[in-house]
């Protein structure tokens, strides 16, 4: 609409106003068009506030309204338009399989363990040592014997020497021995054991003794086990007088 016509649009709804309608069945008055309104003549007070619309408004000024609302917009922060999705990227190539490791050797079969079995065990009776001092060879009191066949073994010995009811006239230091008979005058030591009583001469006191051994025999042999006894001046005072228990435990180890 131009200016004109929006003039005489204005001017007709005056005219209206000032006209009107004859009381009592009066005709309408003849409408007032914009040729007969002159131009510049009618001002905003004449124009009802809020009449107008936008698009009766110049393409300038509704170009301004355009921009002045998308900056608006852009302030409000207004969410854009989704973007189109990416293409779905190419699937990867499967790796190759890896090689088969390959199998380790066999460890080499262990040893079997040696059998410590017990070869022999025995507490033998009570002896009376007979004899103190002298040979040990011709005077030593046998405790008894046992034979034991080639092998390596362990050979653990326990004597317990005691007063055997009489007040002894000494104190020797009594010995209790394992011999087993070799090329030697005194045979393979097995076993040996010295033990002197505490208090001297004393009545009714013990000591006690224990020894470890390992022999190896090349043959079936056997050991003898005996009961002896020695002074300091190597008399024989104190014969008779003790009385021995040994013990003797045998582990073959080889």
């Amino acid at each position: 609409m131009n200016k004109k016509l929006k003039v005489a649009a204005v001017a007709s709804a005056a005219a209206m106003l000032l006209v009107g309608f004859s009381g009592g069945g009066a005709q309408a008055a003849k409408w007032i068009t914009g040729s007969q309104v002159k131009n510049e003549s009618l001002t905003g007070a004449d124009i009802k506030n809020g009449s107008l619309g936008q698009k009766e408004l110049s393409a300038g000024i509704q170009q301004r309204l355009a921009e002045v609302k998308k900056l608006k917009a852009l302030k409000n922060g207004v969410d854009g338009k989704p973007g189109t999705n990416g293409a779905d990227g190419k699937d990867g190539v499967d790796g190759k399989d890896g090689t088969d490791g390959v199998d380790g050797k066999d460890g080499t079969d262990g040893v079997d363990g040696t059998n410590f079995e017990l070869t022999y065990a025995n507490t033998f009776p009570q002896v009376t040592i007979a004899n103190i001092g002298g040979s040990f060879a011709s005077r030593a009191t046998t405790v008894g014997s046992f034979e034991l066949p080639a092998g390596k073994y362990l050979v653990q010995t326990d004597a317990l020497f005691r007063h055997n009811g009489t007040t002894p006239t000494a104190a020797p230091s009594l010995q209790a021995a394992l011999r087993v008979a070799d090329d030697s005058a005194w045979g393979l030591d097995a076993g040996s054991i010295f033990a002197t009583l505490p208090g001297a001469t004393a009545y009714e006191r013990e000591a006690q003794g224990t020894s470890l051994r390992v022999i190896t025999l090349t043959e079936t042999k056997t050991v003898k086990v005996s009961a002896f006894g020695y002074n300091p001046d190597g008399s024989a005072a104190g014969s008779g007088g003790f009385a021995a228990d040994i013990t003797v435990a045998v582990q073959k180890v080889g």
